[in-house]
């Protein structure tokens, strides 16, 4: 039952019975209400059925008012939810009404800004043989209760919460405590209690005075026994878990260390906690306890600005138990300067990940400047022996290890071998790993992710001898915004790193050099460094020079690196130094370069002897990009052009390079065999895609690009011609499915006919082709032979534009073209734009007949010169024929009157036409072509008939030739006071539609809509 309204009350107001029937009710906006039931009208039984009670923006005081609640009331009640009910300071303000919650589960409690207490007990009185209330309760949510300052007000010894799963508690801010001393012995099934923005709370459990000697829930001591989430946050003013016995002369040494005892045997379950913004100068006081505290199923501790926290455990920390912890987080702790002691980090035997973020004071991860001299773990060196992932971030005064020199090395040396993922960040390190005065090995047998980022003071990854330190499965190395570094490795150091995969450098403003250059012994230094190095990425390093210098490449190997990406590099004035390097790059497959200013070649020009060079460079290179490298002159040099293969090259990418004037030789071109995509952009000198080697040998007769799909071409200004005559030779261009070309002014040819070759060479060009859009090519005068066209069978879009001298679409050779193949089909064609072509007669030769049955959108704006007219035929099929049309008026005694050989011709000039989607053929009356002269089939809409006289007939729309037989006038009507008379007006029995003209109508009216029932005047 849902109510919305205003009353006092709602028994007896709205219902005398009682409303014992109802199970669920909600009452929304009552302002006036002041309680649910009035018991000053002696009301016998009420609501005793109700389960699901909702309160929602109500002005309700008190939800039972005059007294004693009747019979039955509310004794079923699971679910009650209270929200915005500013007007009430107790929930329930009688344990005589508490009383009959029986059953009551779930209590949810929002925004009621009067609240002081939820649970009023003044006047219960403690007896055994008593039930205790709100055994049923298994959940409790208060938050932004913000005069709140007691949950339990009054004795609760009575009071057992055996039930209760789940409590949050959010920004009740006057709430000093949560439970009592017999409440919390009662929380057997609490599993999970979170506690946040509580500004004024000291404890979770108050003790009293009281409760000390009374049995509370079975005189158990063993408190939360089942508590397996524990989030303590933002809790300013927070002492203590427990608060102080009051009864300081009654207390023992032992008595005094109960609350540990407590603990120790109470949070046997906790798997979960997490403490914030709380006032702990200790998480774990330990000092005079002398029993071990433990925390057995604890696997997530999370601690969050703890402003005041100096040490996470004082005293003997050999007492502390936490044999399960897998994940430690620490951030903004300031005040704490090291984490473990060497025995509390032998003692993590499952720590698994530790994360320290912005803890400024802290100086070492372990520490033994306070060794205890008690237990010390057995002598056991093994420090976190399983910790996987350590991340440092915002650290500022940390050093690697442990607080002694000598036995930092023991303690790394031993203690990290399950090592796998490192992250340092914000940490005011100048050396990594600082190995000077060393005498063995520091390894890191796990290790795989490095990462260093914002390392300002970072100078050198490794200092002293470089062979003590062992990383022999590190596999990732990421270093960020390390503006100190010059160098990534020497040799020695390069050798530590043979499993590595990936290397990424980003934002390293004063690096030189990846690999330094330096003496080498080989006896030190092995050749084949960097077998397994897969991919580099170099980003934003203003100041390099060189990927890997020239006396270094020797010793490199690069066998298995596949992608190569430069980004913002401006120092950078080629990729590799030398074909030595180049040559063992045999699973290179992407090389990605943008924003390199300075780079001018991707290999140094070099005199090449064969027999120490192997031919075939980069026999598995997939993708090139390069964009935003103006001084680059050529891919490569063209005396290397032998060497080079790229069999497997599939994407070409091009952008903003001013400074090429060429791509390919053929010699190398012819062996792209692989290549799909082209995208050549902002190349303003550019004048030739594909130099024609004249050393080739002349058998030599295959096209080029045998797998090309696409081809963009833009804004290259001195580009002449997009594919030479060798391109197109036999099996060319075959797959080319998409042609691009925008902006190029200088652009004469798309295609270079070759008067060599027979043209059935050229007539199977372009097979695959389906969209063509060329656009601001001033120079360009036809797009290509006519011979080509019976190969565009797929060919679906043609978009042509702003090109001025462009004379037709399609060329020949000769005049013998204009005789043969005269009429073509392009079966796909759908779209065809011609636009701003000032310069365009033709969209073919005169004499060529073009059917387009699929063509559904043509658009034809600012071709003045354009003769080409469009029809469509009873099949909807788009006609286009360079034949000079007279009018639709023949003359019958012509020497053709085939229907087929006449066409009722659009003239397409300066205009916009949809053919197919303007004319429903099946329902409209049709305007014809705007010759002037108006058809009916039906005689009965014409007046002043006379039988005609002449030696014409009309060609149609539907591209047949009609006989006249009688001429007049008709007068149209909009029923009003206008109208208009149409006087050249024919009579064709035989015509399938009516056709009108709007020549006669523009004066009248601004468009005439002719149905076959009607006309409207527009």
């Amino acid at each position: 039952m849902e109510i919305k309204g205003c009353c006092q009350n709602m028994v007896p107001s709205i219902d005398e019975t009682g409303l014992n029937e109802l199970k669920r009710l909600s009452l929304n906006y009552f302002d006036e209400l002041e309680c649910i039931i009035d018991t000053t009208q002696q009301q016998d039984v009420a609501f005793s059925n109700l389960v699901d009670l909702s309160l929602d923006t109500v002005g309700l005081r008190e939800i039972c008012s005059g007294g004693r609640p009747p019979r039955g009331f509310l004794e079923n009640l699971e679910t009650l939810e209270v929200l915005f009910c500013h007007s009430m300071s107790s929930l329930f303000p009688s344990w005589v009404l508490i009383q009959r919650l029986r059953k009551l589960k779930k209590v949810t409690v929002r925004l009621c800004k009067e609240l002081e207490d939820v649970f009023q007990l003044e006047g219960l009185s403690y007896a055994k043989e008593n039930p205790f209330l709100l055994s049923s309760l298994e959940s409790l949510h208060l938050s932004l209760l913000h005069n709140l300052r007691y949950i339990w007000k009054g004795p609760t010894q009575q009071v057992s919460l055996q039930s209760l799963t789940v409590v949050n508690v959010y920004f009740c801010s006057k709430l000093r405590y949560l439970f009592t001393l017999s409440l919390a012995r009662s929380l057997l099934q609490l599993e999970e209690l979170t506690v946040r923005y509580c500004d004024s709370l000291e404890h979770i459990v108050e003790i009293k005075e009281a409760e000390e000697n009374v049995g509370g829930g079975g005189g158990n001591d063993v408190m939360f026994p089942k508590l397996r989430i524990l989030k303590l946050k933002e809790l300013k003013n927070f002492i203590n878990f427990y608060s102080e016995n009051p009864s300081v002369n009654m207390q023992t040494a032992k008595e005094q260390l109960r609350d540990v005892y407590l603990l120790r045997h109470g949070l046997q379950n906790l798997e979960v906690l997490m403490i914030g913004r709380c006032k702990a100068k200790v998480l774990f006081q330990l000092e005079g306890v002398e029993q071990e505290l433990s925390f057995p199923s604890l696997k997530v501790l999370e601690l969050r600005y703890l402003e005041g926290l100096e040490c996470l455990c004082k005293g003997p920390t050999h007492l502390l138990s936490l044999p399960n912890l897998k994940r430690l987080s620490v951030k903004y702790c300031c005040r704490l300067r090291h984490m473990f002691s060497p025995s509390l980090a032998r003692n993590l035997l499952q720590l698994e990940e530790l994360i320290i973020e912005d803890c400024w004071g802290l100086e070492y991860i372990v520490s033994i400047k306070a060794e205890e001299n008690v237990g010390g773990g057995g002598g056991n060196d093994v420090m976190l022996p399983k910790l996987r992932i350590l991340k440092l971030d915002g650290v500022e005064n940390f050093s690697l290890g442990v607080q002694n020199t000598k036995k930092q090395l023991r303690g790394l040396r031993h203690g990290l071998q399950n090592l796998e993922k490192l992250y340092i960040i914000r940490c005011r390190v100048q050396v990594l790993f600082h190995l000077e005065g060393l005498e063995q090995e520091l390894s890191f047998p796990s290790l795989k992710v490095l990462k260093l980022k914002y390392l300002k003071e970072l100078e050198c990854l490794c200092k002293g001898p470089a062979h003590l330190l062992s990383l022999p499965n590190l596999k990732k190395l990421k270093v960020d915004s390390c503006s100190r570094l010059r160098h990534m490795f020497s040799p020695s150091l390069a050798r530590n790193f043979m499993q590595l995969e990936e290397l990424i450098i980003q934002d390293c403003k004063e690096l030189e050099q990846i690999i330094v250059e330096e003496h080498i012994e080989d006896d030190h230094v092995q050749l084949g460094l960097f077998p397994n190095l897969s991919s580099i990425t170099v980003t934003r390093c203003g100041k390099l020079k060189s990927l890997f210098p020239v006396s270094m490449a020797h010793l490199l190997s690069l066998q298995n690196l596949t992608t190569l990406k430069l980004d913002d590099c401006h120092g950078l004035t080629h990729l590799f130094s030398s074909t030595t390097l180049v040559r063992n790059l045999l699973q290179l497959k992407t090389i990605d370069i943008k924003d390199c200013w300075e780079l001018e070649q991707i290999i140094v020009e070099e005199h090449i002897e064969d027999d120490h060079v192997q031919l075939g460079l980069f026999p598995n290179l997939f993708s090139i990009t390069v964009t935003g490298c103006g001084k680059l002159q050529s891919l490569f040099p063209v005396s290397m052009a032998h060497l080079l293969s790229l069999p497997n090259l599939t994407t070409l990418k091009l952008d903003d390079c001013h400074g090429l004037t060429h791509l390919f030789l053929s010699t190398l071109a012819r062996n792209l065999l692989q290549l799909e995509s082209i995208h050549i952009w902002n190349c303003g000198e550019l004048e030739q895609i594909i130099v024609e080697d004249h050393t080739e040998n002349d058998h030599v007769q295959l096209g080029l690009f045998p797998n090309l799909s696409s081809i963009s071409v833009k804004w290259c200004d001195k580009l002449k011609t997009l594919f030479p005559a060798v391109t197109i030779a036999r099996s060319g261009l075959q797959k080319l499915n998409n042609l691009e070309v925008w902006n190029c002014k200088e652009l004469e040819q798309i295609i270079v006919e070759d008067h060599t070759e027979d043209d059935h060479v050229q007539l199977g060009l372009f097979p695959n082709l389906s969209f063509i859009s060329i656009n601001g090519c001033g120079k360009l005068k036809t797009l290509f032979p006519t011979v080509t066209i019976k190969s565009l069978q797929k060919l679906k879009r043609i978009y042509i534009g702003r090109s001025f001298q462009l004379e037709e679409l399609f060329g020949h050779k000769d005049e013998a073209d204009m005789t043969s193949h005269r009429e073509i089909v392009l079966p796909q064609l759908q779209k065809l734009n011609l636009e701003e072509l000032a310069s365009l007669v033709n969209f073919c030769p005169i004499g060529y007949h073009f059917i387009f049955p699929s063509l559904s959108k043509l658009v034809v704006t600012k071709c003045p010169k354009l003769t080409t007219r469009f029809s469509v035929d009873q099949n909807r099929s788009v006609h286009a024929e360079a034949k000079l049309n007279e009018g639709n008026l023949a003359e019958k005694d012509e020497p053709s009157h085939d229907s087929e050989d006449w066409g009722n011709y659009i003239l397409a000039e300066n205009t916009t036409i949809d053919v197919i989607a303007s004319i429903n053929f099946e329902k409209d009356w049709i305007i014809d072509s705007d010759c002037g002269h108006h058809l009916t089939r039906d005689k009965s809409n014409c007046s002043s008939f006379k039988k005609y006289i002449g030696n014409h007939a009309i060609v149609t729309t539907n591209n047949l030739v009609y006989h006249m037989e009688k001429g007049g006038s008709v007068v149209f009507s909009d029923g009003g006071d206008s109208e208009i008379t149409i006087s050249s007006m024919y009579h064709v029995p035989k015509v399938k539609k009516n056709l009108f003209s709007a020549a006669n109508v523009v004066d009248f009216r601004s468009y005439l809509l002719f149905r076959p029932k009607g006309v409207k005047f527009l």
